[in-house]
């Protein structure tokens, strides 16, 4: 089962997000910028706390000029992390040699 964020319109402030999905499901998180993203790439994880080891997301561009995005964490990916354990999710763009996180907060997974 495929699990999806509403949608968040981002007006240039970074957010604090939470993230919730059932373990073993898709999720996915649409983003939209309002602004051409050409040039830019991204950086999106899910991070469990107490390991640091990072659970990459993919981000799929749905509409470049007008910077439309989805973050996806697969079912696969999903099901490798532990329901009810501790995480923080982050969302990063890179322009050029500048990064930027824009959105960052809890994941939350339940069984």
């Amino acid at each position: 089962m495929e699990q999806t964020q509403e949608i968040i319109i981002y007006d240039k402030t970074p957010r604090t997000v939470l993230i919730r999905f059932r373990k073993g499901d898709a999720f996915v998180f649409p983003i939209v910028f309002n602004k051409d993203l050409t040039g830019y790439t991204y950086d999106a994880a899910i991070i469990p706390v107490l390991s640091a080891t990072p659970v990459a997301m993919t981000v799929n561009v749905i509409d470049l000029l007008t910077g439309s995005l989805e973050v996806v964490l697969s079912a696969v990916d999903s099901a490798t992390l532990a329901a009810g354990g501790v995480y923080k999710s982050y969302f990063k763009w890179i322009v050029s040699t500048r990064s930027r996180t824009l959105f960052k907060g809890d994941a939350q997974i339940t069984e």
